[in-house]
């Protein structure tokens, strides 16, 4: 009994001296600054732990002292942070260091605010508090709101978008300096809820704030429109203790939860409002799904319904950076029914939860986010990705070299918006936004092809540029695009004259392609700069036509089109197996095609596929990752109906329950293009590899590899040229490829020019 008590004496002891988790800002528990300045937030993490979770609380009644009952968290403020990820500045283990800094629109730009750092790990909790005190200035702006709360922010934005904010008192007054005398938008908004969803729609635009201005007040009310809606999962079931945003440009978001059925309900002021599901409160048991916008009428009510599909499945997958498994960052995949997101942990690992039901609209693409990141680039980039796929890593490497510069408008010389710059060595393709005019892009030593794109602007081509560990000033100056004629006509069924309503169109020529869709009158319209065109029609129903040398040289040009319906004579139906097990294989790819036509399908969640198909002799193709394809040849149709299975082998070497796939050949992206895309795949053999491009003719355009290659993965780039380098016109091209005598598979693309 005695050694029993020492035992528990000692124990409780070496329990009381483990250390708990630590907050400290500057150094210290409690801290002042002064509004823009920076901040370092140091997270000492509890013994043995490696991880937290960090949130941002306002301080609401001004004691210093954080409480969870009286006190707000902030929404959007919430982090998951690891040991030595990407953004911990401080490389000792238990650790965690990042600064704050004050040239953004982060925290430490609002004044009058009080804010509480925690976080928290397995073995405790912690608080920090931040005390953020105004400039000195001579120029202010102040007034009060009603009704009269603390902690509503007040912004004021000068023309160059700089904000300087400040919180109210718990009088509901205010006063936000800034630092220069010019003119500012001031507005008022609550974004952590204190006014219960009140909304105030007063903005005080271009003030001159050139002295310490006064009376300058905020009256919030409630709305008197409705948004409302619910929110199901795929069955119809109802989702409960979803956050539903809704964000105006004036006055700001608001949000709410849905109930035990599913149902919401937000009061809103007349105006347009964009309504989504807040992904938080989604990821990880649901797909998230994109915004939607709504116009609200005064008074009026809108409906806004949301389906939201459950996850059931995994996409996994190891982040590299420099050949080191790297934590913090951000993994992003969607597909036709969804969206999700997940950052890497400690070894780099990170998993996507996700549905499984999306691998019969083609799975997920997955890509790694890296845009804020400068001096790095990414080497994969993943599409039509299957749920409960491993091994999806990528390899993120620095470098010094790349590109750099501005995108201007040749005529207004102002910053052209929504434009992208590519480069490609011939064998990978790298791409970069432009924010604001400009755009930097990092790279490989190399020789590149450089294009510069714009909507609505002729792309700039620029060949040969070598990169040697620096950075290269490249600056761009697009020509606006100047629609010159119109090209326009009357679609119809040959032989019956009849008006065919949905045609996809493609008018291109090599420096611009135009799409729109055949009406219900049969009628379509481009307006085109001038040039030389190929015009492509079709539709699942007729036969693909290409029409070539429509001439626009500021003229209206008319151009009928007849197509040749496709009669289904007969069908083709089957069933995809895995070769040894005869287990039905479920979304495997099958396409079919004859010299006039071409189609695909996948099969379903049981394996079974099926084709309506004209009468001709066909060749079939089917795939699945993790199998070797099957080419089957001289399948006729001839007013019959065809049963033909298809058996596939897997690819794939098992040693203790680890997979290696041998040979693959992944969907292009992206796809539609214009001009590039990129072609992927895997190779395990000695033999002879050949990628052919085709037209929707079956006949060769361009053969991009014809040699044996090193075993591993490969990409090629396609530029839509033909044999001889010249452009191609729009329209769906195949590509196939072919290892020995083997065909390992063909695809789908659509070049849109």
């Amino acid at each position: 009994m005695k050694m029993q008590i020492i035992f528990f004496l000692i124990f409780f002891a070496f329990i009381g001296n483990m250390f708990a988790i630590e907050v400290l800002i500057n150094g210290v528990n409690q801290a002042t600054i002064i509004q823009g300045e920076d901040f370092v937030i140091t997270i000492n993490f509890s013994d043995g732990c490696l991880e937290a979770n960090i949130n941002v609380w306002a301080d609401m009644n001004s004691n210093e002292i954080w409480e969870d009952a009286i006190d707000i968290m902030i929404p959007d403020m919430q982090d998951e942070i690891v040991d030595n990820d990407l953004y911990d500045e401080d490389p000792a283990a238990g650790v965690y260091q990042i600064t704050i800094y004050g040239d953004e629109d982060g925290p430490n730009r609002c004044s009058n605010a009080g804010l509480f750092y925690v976080a928290e790990d397995t073995g405790g909790i912690d608080a920090a508090y931040l005390w953020i005190e105004p400039i000195t200035s001579n120029y202010s702006v102040s007034g009060s709101v009603t009704p009269a709360v603390p902690n509503v922010i007040i912004l004021a934005m000068s023309s160059e978008e700089n904000m300087w904010m400040t919180a109210t008192d718990a009088s509901g007054d205010y006063q936000s300096f800034v630092p220069t005398a010019e003119e500012y938008i001031v507005m008022a908004f609550d974004p952590i809820g204190v006014l219960g969803g009140m909304l105030s729609n007063t903005m005080y635009e271009n003030i001159l704030i050139n002295a310490h201005l006064t009376d300058y007040d905020f009256v919030f009310t409630q709305g008197n429109s409705t948004i409302e809606g619910t929110v199901l999962n795929e069955n119809g079931a109802p989702v409960v203790g979803v956050i539903i945003k809704a964000e105006a440009e004036m006055p700001g978001e608001i949000w709410t939860e849905t109930n035990g059925s599913g149902y919401y309900n937000l009061s809103v002021i007349e105006g347009w409002w964009e309504v989504e599901p807040s992904w938080d409160s989604l990821i990880p048991d649901y797909l998230c799904v994109d915004e939607v916008e709504v116009y609200v009428e005064d008074g009026g009510t809108e409906t806004v319904d949301f389906v939201v599909y459950e996850t059931d499945s995994t996409i996994e997958g190891t982040v590299y950076l420099d050949d080191v498994p790297t934590a913090g960052f951000e993994i992003n995949t969607w597909s036709e029914l969804g969206m999700t997101e997940m950052e890497s942990g400690i070894n780099g690992n990170y998993i996507l939860h996700v549905a499984s039901e999306a691998n019969a609209f083609g799975g997920y693409c997955v890509n790694v986010d890296i845009w804020d990141m400068p001096g790095v680039y990414v080497i994969e980039s993943y599409n039509n990705i299957i749920s409960g796929s491993t091994g999806i890593n990528f390899h993120i490497y620095t470098v010094a070299g790349g590109i750099e510069g501005e995108v201007l408008d040749a005529n207004t010389m102002q910053p052209v918006e929504d434009c992208w710059i590519n480069a490609n060595d011939g064998i990978n393709w790298f791409s970069t936004s432009v924010e604001d005019g400009y755009y930097q892009l990092p790279l490989p030593n190399g020789t590149y092809q450089i294009e510069a794109n714009g909507n609505m602007y002729y792309q700039q081509i620029v060949e040969d540029v070598v990169i040697l560990d620096e950075m290269i000033t490249m600056d761009f100056y697009l020509n606006p695009i100047s629609f010159d004629g119109e090209l326009w006509g009357f679609v119809y069924e040959t032989g019956t004259a009849n008006p065919i309503e949905g045609v996809q169109l493609c008018a291109s020529c090599p420096s611009y392609s135009g799409n729109t869709i055949s009406n219900q009158d049969g009628y379509y319209h481009f307006d085109l700069p001038n040039g030389n065109y190929a015009l492509d029609a079709w539709h699942v129903n007729y036969y693909t036509v290409c029409i070539e040398n429509i001439a626009i040289n500021y003229n209206v040009a008319q151009q009928d089109i007849g197509m040749e319906p496709v009669i289904f004579n007969g069908s083709l139906e089957g069933y995809v197996y895995e070769y040894d097990t005869t287990i039905p294989i479920p979304y495997a790819n099958i396409q079919v095609a004859s010299a006039t036509y071409w189609t695909n399908t996948q099969a379903d969640m049981n394996g079974y596929y099926y084709f309506d198909l004209p009468n001709e002799l066909y060749g079939a193709d089917c795939w699945m990752d993790g199998f070797f394809p099957q080419h089957i040849d001289d399948i006729e149709i001839a007013d019959n109906a065809v049963i033909q299975d298809f058996y596939l082998e897997p690819d794939v070497e098992v040693d203790d329950e680890e997979i290696e796939v041998v040979i693959s050949l992944d969907q292009n992206y992206p796809n539609p293009f214009n001009p590039i895309t990129k072609i992927s795949f895997t190779t395990m053999s000695i033999e002879n590899t050949e990628l052919v491009i085709y037209n929707i003719k079956g006949q060769k355009v361009k053969t991009l590899i014809n040699s044996v290659l090193e075993n591993g993965d490969h990409l090629i780039i396609w530029d839509g040229s033909d044999q001889n380098n010249q452009p191609v016109s729009s329209g769906i091209y195949f590509y196939q490829l072919k290892i020995g005598n083997e065909i390992i598979g063909s695809k789908r693309m659509l070049l849109l020019k």
